[in-house]
């Protein structure tokens, strides 16, 4: 049996049994409400990477380049799921990360450029 099927059968059973159980639920909303993942009318927010995308306004392409670079999901192939809130704070993190390497890129190359140093 393959990982993914694996993985797609073990997800299938918990989402039953979260909805069969109120009180496990319950349970698991606390747990993920400490962690920053949320649920929504009883249901996890977890969206397939076309949803995530559109919601998100980005391409399928960059979702899949998000998640070769760290993006959390559940699952793998077809029955992969993204946590919209998890992934959202990933994305934070990741433009912020990037925003400070460019300004490290600017002021090293501005630093360059004032000592007559570009390849230009």
């Amino acid at each position: 049996m393959s990982l993914e099927l694996i993985a797609n059968e073990l997800l299938t059973a918990c989402f039953d049994r979260l909805e069969s159980d109120p009180s496990l639920l319950k349970r698991a909303q606390a747990l993920l409400s400490q962690s920053g993942s949320s649920i929504q009318d009883g249901q996890l927010r977890l969206l397939t990477i076309k949803e995530y995308a559109d919601r998100s306004n980005l391409s399928i392409s960059t979702v899949r380049s998000l998640i070769r670079k760290g993006l959390p999901t559940l699952g793998a192939g077809p029955g992969r799921r993204i946590d919209a809130w998890l992934a959202d704070s990933f994305i934070r993190k990741h433009k912020s990360k990037s925003t400070e390497l460019e300004i490290q890129a600017n002021r090293h190359a501005e630093m360059l450029y004032r000592r007559g140093e570009t390849n230009s």
